[in-house]
């Protein structure tokens, strides 16, 4: 199963709903489409998140990260608290999830690569959990699009 990922349209992927999760293919929805070079990835605690992305996929694909910040993202269009605090998220009810927000220099390249990294870094399979850290705020999401 492919998840379309385009700068014409975001689009909110809860990886744990998705068993095959490792085998996700990024295609484009048309020929032209220009595949997204921001997504913001929910893989547990966005510390690690950031680690992995900025200093381990950045080592292996050096000049592919052109920005990546910590941060909290809504699944809902419209979350039960529109803009929480560390606090607010922390407790698992806001309906964020911890996210590393990443801009890509270079899309066609990378992107694919960069969800095929994800998905080796964390498990999607243990809901609402990595590791130790449980709770909806460790969700695995990929959230993916360009600001327009």
């Amino acid at each position: 199963m492919g998840n379309i990922c385009t700068s014409e349209r975001a689009t909110a992927v809860n990886s744990n709903q998705h068993p095959s999760a490792s085998t996700v293919v990024v295609q484009q929805s048309s020929a032209n489409a220009d595949l997204s070079n921001k997504v913001a990835l929910g893989a547990g605690c966005y510390w690690g998140t950031e680690k992995f992305i900025k200093k381990d996929f950045q080592k292996r694909f050096p000049g592919s990260i052109k920005l990546g910040e910590v941060g909290f993202m809504s699944p809902e269009d419209n979350p039960r608290i529109s803009n929480p605090t560390y606090r607010d998220v922390c407790t698992g009810r806001s309906g964020h999830v911890e996210v590393l927000y990443v801009e890509l220099n270079d899309p066609e390249k990378h992107f694919e690569e960069l969800i095929r990294f994800f998905f080796q870094f964390h498990d999607p399979t243990t809901e609402n959990r990595q590791g130790n850290d449980k709770g909806f705020q460790y969700a695995s999401y990929i959230f993916c699009g360009n600001a327009q």
